[in-house]
Protein backbone atom coordinates (compact mmCIF):
# COMPACT_ATOMS: atom_id res chain seq x y z
CA UNK A 1 0.00 0.00 0.00
CA UNK A 2 1.11 3.54 -0.63
CA UNK A 3 2.35 5.62 2.28
CA UNK A 4 0.35 8.85 2.71
CA UNK A 5 2.23 12.13 2.58
CA UNK A 6 1.84 14.27 5.68
CA UNK A 7 1.86 18.05 5.23
CA UNK A 8 2.47 20.42 8.15
CA UNK A 9 0.64 23.72 7.75
CA UNK A 10 2.47 26.82 8.93
CA UNK A 11 1.15 30.35 9.33
CA UNK A 12 3.75 32.04 7.13
CA UNK A 13 3.51 35.45 5.59
CA UNK A 14 5.80 37.91 3.84
CA UNK A 15 6.68 41.17 5.57
CA UNK A 16 7.48 43.83 2.98
CA UNK A 17 9.83 46.78 3.47
CA UNK A 18 10.20 49.71 1.07
CA UNK A 19 13.65 50.92 2.02
CA UNK A 20 14.48 54.48 1.10
CA UNK A 21 17.99 55.56 0.22
CA UNK A 22 19.56 56.52 3.55
CA UNK A 23 18.33 55.65 7.03
CA UNK A 24 15.16 53.67 7.70
CA UNK A 25 13.51 52.87 11.04
CA UNK A 26 12.26 49.28 10.78
CA UNK A 27 10.94 46.42 12.90
CA UNK A 28 10.09 42.77 12.28
CA UNK A 29 6.70 41.26 13.01
CA UNK A 30 7.49 37.81 11.58
CA UNK A 31 9.73 35.08 12.98
CA UNK A 32 12.26 34.10 10.32
CA UNK A 33 14.58 31.14 10.90
CA UNK A 34 17.58 33.29 9.92
CA UNK A 35 17.03 36.11 12.42
CA UNK A 36 20.16 35.00 14.31
CA UNK A 37 22.17 35.05 11.06
CA UNK A 38 22.06 38.54 9.53
CA UNK A 39 24.11 37.54 6.48
CA UNK A 40 21.61 34.80 5.63
CA UNK A 41 18.60 37.01 6.42
CA UNK A 42 19.77 39.82 4.13
CA UNK A 43 21.24 37.71 1.35
CA UNK A 44 20.21 38.29 -2.28
CA UNK A 45 19.76 42.04 -1.89
CA UNK A 46 21.93 44.91 -3.10
CA UNK A 47 24.19 46.31 -0.39
CA UNK A 48 27.16 48.65 -0.60
CA UNK A 49 30.17 49.40 1.55
CA UNK A 50 29.20 51.09 4.83
CA UNK A 51 25.51 50.19 4.64
CA UNK A 52 24.58 49.65 8.28
CA UNK A 53 22.07 47.98 10.57
CA UNK A 54 22.08 48.99 14.21
CA UNK A 55 20.24 48.50 17.48
CA UNK A 56 20.25 50.99 20.32
CA UNK A 57 21.14 48.27 22.85
CA UNK A 58 22.61 45.30 20.94
CA UNK A 59 25.26 46.82 18.67
CA UNK A 60 25.56 47.22 14.90
CA UNK A 61 26.84 45.65 11.71
CA UNK A 62 28.31 47.26 8.59
CA UNK A 63 28.42 45.78 5.11
CA UNK A 64 31.79 45.00 3.52
CA UNK A 65 33.28 42.51 1.06
CA UNK A 66 33.12 39.98 3.89
CA UNK A 67 29.40 40.54 4.35
CA UNK A 68 27.74 42.02 7.43
CA UNK A 69 30.34 42.46 10.16
CA UNK A 70 30.00 43.88 13.67
CA UNK A 71 28.64 43.34 17.15
CA UNK A 72 24.96 42.83 16.32
CA UNK A 73 24.48 39.06 16.46
CA UNK A 74 20.84 38.85 15.44
CA UNK A 75 17.44 40.50 15.30
CA UNK A 76 14.32 40.14 17.43
CA UNK A 77 10.66 41.10 17.21
CA UNK A 78 10.51 43.64 20.03
CA UNK A 79 13.18 46.16 19.00
CA UNK A 80 13.36 48.95 16.48
CA UNK A 81 16.37 48.89 14.15
CA UNK A 82 17.95 51.62 12.10
CA UNK A 83 19.01 50.47 8.64
CA UNK A 84 21.06 52.49 6.19
CA UNK A 85 20.64 51.43 2.58
CA UNK A 86 22.74 53.08 -0.11
CA UNK A 87 19.87 52.72 -2.59
CA UNK A 88 16.10 52.52 -2.47
CA UNK A 89 15.05 48.89 -2.65
CA UNK A 90 12.32 46.44 -1.64
CA UNK A 91 13.07 43.92 1.10
CA UNK A 92 10.85 40.90 1.80
CA UNK A 93 11.21 38.67 4.86
CA UNK A 94 9.13 35.52 5.21
CA UNK A 95 8.24 34.02 8.57
CA UNK A 96 5.60 32.99 11.05
CA UNK A 97 3.32 35.77 12.23
CA UNK A 98 4.06 37.10 15.72
CA UNK A 99 1.22 36.55 18.19
CA UNK A 100 0.44 39.96 19.68
CA UNK A 101 -1.42 38.25 22.53
CA UNK A 102 1.76 36.65 23.88
CA UNK A 103 4.57 38.90 22.63
CA UNK A 104 4.75 41.95 24.88
CA UNK A 105 7.22 44.84 24.89
CA UNK A 106 8.93 45.91 28.13
CA UNK A 107 8.83 49.70 28.41
CA UNK A 108 11.33 51.34 30.76
CA UNK A 109 10.29 54.29 32.91
CA UNK A 110 12.51 57.19 33.92
CA UNK A 111 15.93 56.67 35.46
CA UNK A 112 16.39 56.83 39.23
CA UNK A 113 17.24 60.54 38.96
CA UNK A 114 14.03 61.21 37.02
CA UNK A 115 15.65 61.51 33.59
CA UNK A 116 13.36 60.11 30.86
CA UNK A 117 14.83 57.57 28.47
CA UNK A 118 13.86 56.41 25.01
CA UNK A 119 12.55 52.93 24.33
CA UNK A 120 13.28 51.74 20.79
CA UNK A 121 10.21 49.65 20.03
CA UNK A 122 8.83 47.48 17.25
CA UNK A 123 5.32 47.56 15.86
CA UNK A 124 3.94 44.01 15.82
CA UNK A 125 0.47 44.08 14.19
CA UNK A 126 0.31 43.29 10.49
CA UNK A 127 -2.25 46.06 9.98
CA UNK A 128 -1.81 49.80 10.37
CA UNK A 129 -3.71 51.27 13.32
CA UNK A 130 -4.42 54.69 14.75
CA UNK A 131 -2.19 55.61 17.65
CA UNK A 132 -5.17 55.34 19.99
CA UNK A 133 -5.93 51.80 18.78
CA UNK A 134 -2.34 50.60 18.72
CA UNK A 135 -1.48 51.88 22.21
CA UNK A 136 -4.74 50.94 23.91
CA UNK A 137 -2.80 48.27 25.82
CA UNK A 138 -0.21 50.73 27.12
CA UNK A 139 -0.53 52.60 30.44
CA UNK A 140 0.32 56.08 29.16
CA UNK A 141 1.42 58.93 31.42
CA UNK A 142 1.09 62.68 30.99
CA UNK A 143 3.78 63.90 28.61
CA UNK A 144 4.72 60.51 27.12
CA UNK A 145 6.11 60.87 23.59
CA UNK A 146 5.98 58.53 20.59
CA UNK A 147 8.15 59.27 17.56
CA UNK A 148 8.36 57.77 14.11
CA UNK A 149 11.14 58.68 11.71
CA UNK A 150 9.11 61.62 10.42
CA UNK A 151 6.51 62.60 13.04
CA UNK A 152 5.61 62.49 16.72
CA UNK A 153 2.76 62.62 19.24
CA UNK A 154 2.47 63.44 22.95
CA UNK A 155 0.01 62.06 25.48
CA UNK A 156 -2.40 64.45 27.18
CA UNK A 157 -4.42 62.96 30.04
CA UNK A 158 -7.52 64.91 28.98
CA UNK A 159 -7.31 64.63 25.20
CA UNK A 160 -5.22 61.53 24.51
CA UNK A 161 -2.47 61.33 21.88
CA UNK A 162 -2.01 64.59 19.99
CA UNK A 163 0.48 65.49 17.29
CA UNK A 164 1.46 64.74 13.71
CA UNK A 165 1.83 60.98 14.29
CA UNK A 166 -1.66 59.64 13.63
CA UNK A 167 -0.98 56.01 12.69
CA UNK A 168 1.48 53.23 13.53
CA UNK A 169 2.46 51.27 10.43
CA UNK A 170 3.58 47.71 9.77
CA UNK A 171 7.36 47.30 9.18
CA UNK A 172 8.12 50.66 10.79
CA UNK A 173 10.03 51.21 14.05
CA UNK A 174 9.28 53.76 16.77
CA UNK A 175 10.70 55.50 19.84
CA UNK A 176 8.65 55.77 23.03
CA UNK A 177 9.61 57.99 25.97
CA UNK A 178 7.83 57.25 29.25
CA UNK A 179 7.54 59.98 31.89
CA UNK A 180 6.53 57.75 34.84
CA UNK A 181 9.13 55.97 36.99
CA UNK A 182 7.46 52.59 36.70
CA UNK A 183 8.27 50.07 33.97
CA UNK A 184 5.24 48.65 32.13
CA UNK A 185 4.37 46.13 29.45
CA UNK A 186 3.04 47.17 26.06
CA UNK A 187 0.71 44.67 24.40
CA UNK A 188 -0.52 45.48 20.91
CA UNK A 189 -4.10 44.51 20.06
CA UNK A 190 -5.07 42.33 17.15
CA UNK A 191 -7.07 43.88 14.33
CA UNK A 192 -9.81 41.29 14.82
CA UNK A 193 -10.15 42.28 18.48
CA UNK A 194 -10.56 45.94 17.50
CA UNK A 195 -13.21 44.93 14.97
CA UNK A 196 -15.16 43.03 17.62
CA UNK A 197 -14.96 45.96 20.04
CA UNK A 198 -16.16 48.40 17.39
CA UNK A 199 -19.06 46.11 16.49
CA UNK A 200 -20.14 45.67 20.10
CA UNK A 201 -20.02 49.43 20.69
CA UNK A 202 -22.14 50.08 17.62
CA UNK A 203 -24.86 47.83 19.03
CA UNK A 204 -25.15 49.62 22.40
Amino acid sequence: PSIPTVFTARDLRVQHFDLASGWNWISLNVNNTNMSDINALLANYTWASDDQLKSETDGFVSYSQSGWVGTLNGLNNTSMYMMRSSKAQALDITGASVDTKTCKLHILGTMANGTPRWNYISYLPADNMTLKEALAGYEASEGDIVKSQTSMAMYDANVGWIGSLGYMESSKGYMLQRQAKTDVELQYPSKSAIGRNTLSLSRT
